[in-house]
């Protein structure tokens, strides 16, 4: 868009004033238009991608706490799991290898380290219990799943992207989140819902 601007000295200041909070408004409304204007499934994706970095998986066989891998495991190809997809393929980390899994089949999901289950997924609830056992993080979008079981909710809420976590089963399970994520986040308590 190019703004063609003519100026002639304006006969009084406060007319100059009024012509400029005009445009500063158009440039202000055009701006926050272009910024709502990512995918909700974009931000989701963006999500479940930086867990790893304010989330400490379980101690693995080794005794070490650190992994030079993690699994992503989707088990559909919606939208959200595509955005994933792209950041994954696209993003290079020296110190964490993040591999994208489709799983076809429930048996594979012992070798996941983070399991998205979105809203056609509900038929897999059934495994969640299974999956926090063996230090699975579970995050999904369903409106139920922290009442099924689930550990992380992804839910809208009026403009914006919620997290929900579930901390009590996240700390059972062996997780540790970061204090910088508990301060952006809402806690799902059981006995309140």
């Amino acid at each position: 868009m190019t703004v063609l601007i003519s100026w002639t000295r304006p006969k009084n200041l406060k007319c100059a004033w009024m012509i400029l909070s005009c445009l500063i408004f158009s440039l202000v409304s055009n701006l926050s238009h272009a910024q709502a204007s990512f995918d909700e499934e974009d931000i989701k994706a963006a999500f479940l991608y930086n867990f790893a970095d304010f989330i400490s998986w379980p101690y693995d066989g080794s005794g070490s706490v650190n992994r030079s891998s993690l699994n992503y495991c989707v088990l559909s190809e919606a939208t959200v799991q595509r955005s994933l997809r792209s950041l994954l393929t696209q993003e290079e980390n020296a110190t964490l290898q993040r591999n994208y899994v489709f799983v076809s089949d429930r048996t594979e999901l012992e070798d996941c380290d983070l399991v998205f289950l979105g809203e056609g997924d509900s038929s897999y609830f059934d495994e969640l219990a299974a999956l926090a056992a063996s230090e699975v993080l579970t995050v999904g979008d369903h409106s139920e799943f922290l009442a099924e079981g689930g550990m992380i909710q992804l839910s809208r809420e009026q403009d914006r992207i919620q997290v929900i976590i579930n901390l009590d089963l996240v700390n059972q399970s062996g997780f540790q989140v970061s204090s910088q994520l508990l301060r952006l986040v809402n806690i799902y308590e059981l006995n309140a819902q």
